[in-house]
């Protein structure tokens, strides 16, 4: 074993090395008898279980299981005063006693320790609050039980004797022994399920009384499975690490889960306590399918769906129950409680989420069914569901994310108003038409990606009215559909369709990016704006657009209510413009000779006019005439200027001529 301080140096040396170095006299080999000379670390054995439905030595496979030390391995010590050091057990390993010579360790013979497996790099740890979890246990093939298992050893407090100071461990956690026999296949999880949350997830303990106090707790143990493949059927052991649980009276359910996503279970009755430093073997030799069973993870949201559709009545909610269902009939609306629907994707029956009403004029509308549900997490959208109703999810604050199947085709007014997602994708194959203000104040929506197309028709706007959306990107299938006249003038821009609502606030989009492999659009130059490749025409820009020298057209509404407003420079090449810039701009320059034709005979945004701060509009000097006297920018005459000066107003002035 190699000796090594913990690695925070000076002020947390180990308490008893300091009290050597500073006891050492001239001679140093007149004090080498307070120091221990030799230093032995032995796991003391594993019971078995003594109930017999319990036993593991009656376990078929089941062999003793001890503890060994690997040269992985790490132990914690702790001295009667001062802070922990941490020792690397390298040599002796594969059985469950090491010993090592002291020499060098500066272990006092007449101070005592304790010590801890496995060391937790904490500087400021306590010795009452030793952390322990039982999360993310693996066992790696069919023999292999130990692979990242939950061993958790202590010591009590130990001196030297003889000038062997010996550390003796006891184990915390008990082992179970899962004896299953499966059909042939590869298996990817086992867990242990019970009825409540007795299981310790996460907890503590101290090295003075040595027992486990959970903090949090769960009604299921899993582990991961990994190489762990069978040719045939066949009886195999796994080992799952738990904290002490009292399961007297209590059902345990086993479940194997295999990478077909096929379940088999079995239920064993337990009647007695699970205690520490003790396997107990539980076995499965009639294991049953259970594909058929859906596991939710969400209790209150497992209590709707066998009250609402559990058609057997026996109490569970299978794949076919939930594949029947074709209305949710807002039996979750306002629920404060479910925080976790991901089993909703089961639902296949659905091709809405809202109560659907159809009126006597044939019309139909979608309502809410998750209305209000301000912890609701997260869910998983069935992939038959066609349209999401209004109000569907508004006001699910702590939704930060959902994926968008591809079946979708509509979204309704406030279908994600007011939830809390940071970011949404719009799937390939989709082709989605958005109503009014579907994702209304989702205040920290920053991201969104279009890799399918839009299907809009000119009646809906303010999809994104009021979030603070930063990046758009625009994927390799993005179109933009069914446009009712002009895609470049007029109320039916894409501008007015993403963003505009009620009101007019300032956009802080930072980047516009279009996949290279969209035949129909680009962004070429690096420019920061959505162009359809086959007009040149900038369809939707931002606070960083550059206008390529490539463009001819700028759509209307395609630079409106950007932040900050500053300026714009439109090349040469730019022949016609819509109504596409604020009002509220600094200025604008243009390079052509020529005055671009203004498509909506206006420059700025739905005639929207600022006559407190006017933009300024500089032309070449040549053509300053054509510019004031041409049509739809005679209107300006008293704001155009040579773009070399001479002509321009001084500050604050309005620009009258």
């Amino acid at each position: 074993m190699k000796r090594e301080l913990f690695f925070a140096v000076g002020v947390f040396l180990f308490a008893a090395c300091s009290q050597v170095e500073q006891a050492i006299p001239e001679d140093p080999a007149s004090s080498l008898g307070d120091l221990v000379e030799k230093v032995v670390f032995e796991v003391l054995p594993i019971k078995d279980g003594d109930s017999m439905d319990t036993k593991a030595s009656a376990v078929p496979n089941g062999s003793t299981v001890n503890f060994v030390w690997e040269a992985s391995d790490t132990v914690g010590i702790y001295p009667d005063k001062g802070s922990q050091v941490y020792f690397n057990i390298e040599d002796g390993v594969g059985t469950s006693s090491v010993s090592f010579d002291g020499g060098g360790w500066a272990l006092k013979q007449n101070s005592s320790y304790v010590s801890y497996y496995p060391f937790v790099g904490d500087i400021y740890l306590k010795r009452d609050k030793i952390p322990v979890s039982f999360a993310g246990q693996k066992q790696k093939g069919l023999t292999s039980p130990f692979s990242g298992a939950r061993y958790y050893l202590a010591t009590e407090t130990s001196t030297s004797t003889n000038g062997v100071l010996t550390f003796t461990y006891n184990t915390l956690n008990t082992i179970i022994n899962v004896n299953a026999t499966l059909p042939a296949g590869t298996y990817t999880k086992m867990s242990l399920n019970i009825s409540e949350p007795l299981f310790v997830e996460e907890g503590t303990y101290s090295l003075d009384d040595r027992k486990i106090v959970g903090t949090n707790f769960t009604n299921t143990l899993e582990i991961e499975l990994e190489d762990f493949t069978l040719t045939e059927q066949g009886t195999v052991p796994v080992y799952i690490m738990s904290a002490p649980v009292d399961l007297r009276g209590k059902e345990v359910v086993v479940r194997f889960t295999k990478s077909d996503g096929a379940k088999y279970k079995c239920t064993k009755s337990v009647s007695r306590e699970y205690l520490a430093n003790t396997r107990y073997g539980l076995t499965c030799n009639q294991m049953q399918k259970e594909a058929e069973i859906i596991n939710f993870v969400d209790p209150e949201v497992k209590r709707l769906c066998v009250e609402n559709w559990d058609t057997d009545g026996d109490g569970d909610f299978s794949y076919e129950e939930a594949a029947a269902v074709t209305d949710l009939n807002q039996c979750f609306k306002n629920n404060t409680i479910i925080t976790s629907f991901d089993e909703l994707q089961y639902f296949t029956g659905l091709t809405y989420i809202g109560k659907k009403e159809t009126y006597s004029n044939g019309y139909s509308i979608l309502s809410s069914d998750f209305w209000g549900c301000t912890n609701l997490s997260s869910v998983v959208l069935p992939e038959t569901v066609k349209e999401i109703g209004v109000g569907a999810f508004a006001g699910c604050e702590s939704l930060s994310s959902i994926e968008i199947p591809a079946s979708v085709s509509s979204i309704y007014n406030n279908a994600f108003g007011g939830t809390g997602l940071t970011s949404i994708t719009f799937p390939e194959g989709s082709s989605i038409n958005f109503h009014e203000g579907a994702f209304v104040l989702c205040m920290s929506l920053s991201t969104v990606r279009f890799e399918g197309a839009i299907s809009s028709y000119g009646v809906e706007s303010g999809v994104f009215e009021g979030c603070p959306i930063t990046d758009l990107y625009f994927g390799k299938e993005f179109n933009y559909l069914g446009i009712i006249g002009s895609p470049y003038s007029g109320p039916n821009n894409l501008y007015y369709q993403l963003f505009m609502y009620y009101g007019n606030d300032l956009l802080d989009i930072c980047t516009i990016e279009v996949s290279d492999q969209n035949s129909k659009y680009d962004s070429r130059d690096n420019c920061n704006a959505l162009i359809e490749t086959a007009t040149n025409s900038l369809i939707l820009g931002c606070k960083n657009t550059t206008i390529p020298e490539s463009v001819t057209c700028i759509a209307s509404g395609s630079l409106t209510d950007i932040d900050p407003l500053t300026s714009f420079i439109v090349p040469a090449t730019v022949t016609s413009i819509g109504g596409a810039f604020d009002p509220r701009l600094e200025s604008i320059t243009l390079e052509s000779m020529t005055p671009p034709i203004l498509i909506d005979d206006n420059l700025f945004g739905y005639n929207w006019d600022n006559d407190d701060t006017p933009t300024i509009i500089y032309v070449p000097t040549e053509s300053l005439n054509a510019y004031k006297t041409a049509d739809g920018w005679s209107r300006y005459a008293d704001r155009i200027y040579s773009v070399e000066g001479g002509d321009v107003p001084p500050s604050g002035d309005g620009g009258d001529d």
